[in-house]
């Protein structure tokens, strides 16, 4: 009989932290059991790609005090050791102080909860709670961490589990696998010329245009216009075109107010309404257009009164005169920024697209695990996912102050969807700001490659809800449809399958990233119960 059991955790960013978690706490129940938990990764364990090197210029879309890598149901700390620190306690802790813009500053203010905080302490944050994991571990577990990325994962010869083999061709036997890679990295090229073209309106682009001048070393300086700065040139920026191909701009992130009301419950849009529709349904799958986006809009009038949410809910691009564009592209981001600044409570508009943020576990409700038809899972994702995004997933109020300062400096253009084209308009460099796409259809990593090669993951779906197909414990589904057993993928990279992973856990107990690394490792523990019972028969 083996001395220990050995998992494999390929990926150590906020996923990968959530499911150590699990297995460190569930370990508790099993003292006999030894446990060795290999965890891969080229780079320190628990940051991905919020790396603690990044400017303080790129910014967290989360408010400080919505982020936390541990579950606040399922905690791995037993009864006398401390709990793990949520980040806005931890920025408590180490007297994390901030600038008026939102930059590190020893003489600033502490973090507050609406913080959006520098990425690169998300990062320091991460690395700091996979240490504390680690002191967490009992005796008969132990983590290995690997500078190492995975390759190649094949079925281990006559027994349960794969055989793993790394970037340097070591190769390791494990018991089971949790693929949590995360986000695919984006690809950051130099960029050069005097005038440069950025596709994108949202937070991928937000970031390109900080890149471009802060990161060239340009100000900003406080003023009484609109926007509440002046940008001083520091000559090194170029001429930035700003577009995109539908020249719809995202919603600015509301104002928190200490005294914000929880959300309200929902009235119509909510998980009985759905399992209503399945029952409805033949096959027990909806049709998103017909049967789910009328309770969203019956939710939204229930916030807002006597509103028409089709004037909000538009996935066609803008039309109007090209030459009109600009300055109705301004009006818009000054009304928005308005009504960010007024918060949730004092405007009814701003609580009627949160629905699209408040009711999210609803939404996965009806999407998650093939819950919409084939045609129209493609429409969601192709259309009404991006529509979500825009109207609460849009970028922190300070970058559209930036963007108006940009503008009223010269420094930003912005074009009509097809102006770009048009003539007068050269560049020298078009960046795409957009999310690298984490589905199997993107540029895809040796290890997914040879996964899918060996038939032992599968699409979800067709481009773009393309990501890995898993069932309900997260366990990866192959080619022939059965389930992989012992292979567990969580995040980004199940995109499809089930819907928003592109997010850092929270503190709330109901959060779904914590609840699946539960039922997940529970799944992989449960496994290897029968491992240790089936070698007690043999031997």
């Amino acid at each position: 009989m083996r001395n220990v059991q050995r998992v494999a955790i390929v990926g150590m960013g906020s996923r990968g932290l959530s499911i150590l978690e699990q297995l460190i706490g569930l370990a508790h129940r099993n003292p006999q059991r030894r446990l060795l938990v290999e965890v891969f990764d080229p780079q320190t364990p628990g940051s991905g790609l919020h790396r603690p090197e990044q400017p303080d210029y790129l910014m967290l879309n989360t408010m400080a005090g919505q982020i936390s890598a541990f579950s606040a149901a399922f905690p791995a700390s037993l009864p006398d050791q401390p709990a793990g620190l949520t980040f806005l306690q931890w920025c408590a802790t180490h007297n994390v102080r901030l600038d008026e813009r939102g930059h590190l500053d020893a003489a600033g203010r502490p973090v507050e909860f609406g913080d959006f905080a520098p990425r690169r302490l998300l990062g320091r944050y991460l690395q700091d709670s996979y240490r504390y994991l680690l002191a967490l571990c009992p005796a008969h577990v132990q983590v290995r961490h690997h500078r190492e990325s995975i390759v190649g994962c094949c079925p281990s010869a006559g027994e349960p589990g794969f055989q793993l083999t790394c970037g340097n061709g070591q190769q390791m036997a494990v018991d089971g696998v949790f693929l949590t890679t995360g986000h695919a990295p984006r690809e950051c090229e130099a960029v050069t010329g005097r005038r440069v073209a950025i596709q994108g309106l949202g937070l991928t682009a937000m970031d390109t245009l900080a890149e471009l001048t802060q990161g060239r070393g340009g100000r900003y300086v406080r003023d009484n216009s609109v926007c509440g700065w002046r940008y001083q040139p520091s000559g090194r920026e170029p001429l930035i075109y700003l577009f995109s191909r539908s020249g719809l701009p995202f919603h600015a992130r509301p104002q928190w107010q200490p005294d914000q009301p929880a959300p309200a419950s929902p009235r119509f849009f909510t998980p009985a309404a759905i399992r209503a529709l399945r029952r409805e349904s033949l096959d027990g799958r909806l049709d998103f257009v017909k049967q789910v986006l009328p309770l969203i809009e019956d939710e939204m009038r229930s916030r807002c009164g006597s509103f028409d949410p089709k004037i909000h809910l538009q996935i066609e691009p803008w039309q109007g005169e090209p030459g009109a564009y600009e300055q109705w592209f301004r009006q818009w981001i000054e009304a928005d920024l308005l009504r960010s600044r007024q918060g949730t409570a004092a405007s009814p508009l701003t609580q009627a697209l949160e629905v699209w943020r408040d009711c999210r576990d609803v939404l996965r409700l009806a999407v998650d695990h093939n819950g919409l038809t084939d045609a129209s899972i493609q429409a969601f994702y192709n259309q009404w996912a991006a529509l979500g995004n825009r109207l609460v997933g849009g970028p922190q109020q300070e970058r559209y102050e930036d963007l108006l300062a940009l503008m009223d400096a010269g420094i930003v253009r912005v074009l009509a969807p097809l102006q770009i084209h048009g003539p007068g308009i050269t560049f020298d460099a078009l960046i795409k700001a957009r999310t690298a796409h984490s589905g199997l259809s993107g540029g895809r990593s040796a290890l997914l490659d040879d996964l899918l090669r060996q038939g032992r993951v599968r699409r979800a779906h067709p481009y773009p809800a393309d990501g890995i197909e898993v069932d309900r414990q997260n366990r990866a589904i192959g080619s022939d449809g059965r389930v992989e057993p012992r292979l567990w993928v969580l995040g980004p990279t199940v995109e499809g399958s089930t819907f928003y992973n592109h997010y850092v856990p929270t503190p709330d107990p109901a959060c779904q990233a914590l609840l699946q690394a539960r039922s997940a490792v529970e799944s992989c523990l449960a496994a290897l119960e029968v491992d240790l019972a089936c070698e007690q028969l043999t031997t």
